[in-house]
């Protein structure tokens, strides 16, 4: 599956904040719930496959500001597609969301970091031997 936020023209992977008391894994299920609108029953996480960080500029009141982010990436099942956005998805700033099968899923996402850690899924998929847990 790849998202289209409302905030750029670039495809993503479901992602977000961990929220207070939240393990990164919960983290993960509760973000492609929410944006996907899928039900938590729906929702099967398999392991965890990795992390990525990067840096990127704003611009606030004149000023200069550099980011630092740390993406974890998780692989998860999901039991059934939907087609269409839910309400949810709407109120996440989701404009579209588009489901794949996993290898012409790591030619559509937007940034190469992305396409890595879909590769790593598709190996831990083929019996591969991923799944540690995240540092």
């Amino acid at each position: 599956m790849r998202i289209q936020r409302q905030t750029g023209t670039f495809w993503g992977l479901p992602k977000g904040h961990v929220a207070p008391g939240e393990s990164l894994l919960q983290t993960a299920v509760r973000e492609v719930q929410e944006e996907t609108g899928l039900s938590p029953s729906e929702v099967t996480p398999l392991c965890y496959l990795g992390s990525i960080s990067y840096e990127f500029k704003t611009h606030e009141q004149g000023r200069h500001i550099l980011n630092r982010k740390v993406v974890h990436f998780f692989l998860l099942t999901v039991a059934a597609v939907r087609e269409r956005l839910a309400p949810a998805s709407r109120r996440e700033g989701i404009l579209r969301l588009e489901w794949f099968p996993l290898p012409e899923a790591i030619q559509k996402v937007s940034f190469a970091d992305y396409a890595r850690m879909l590769s790593l899924a598709q190996v831990a998929l083929n019996g591969g031997g991923l799944g540690g847990k995240p540092a």
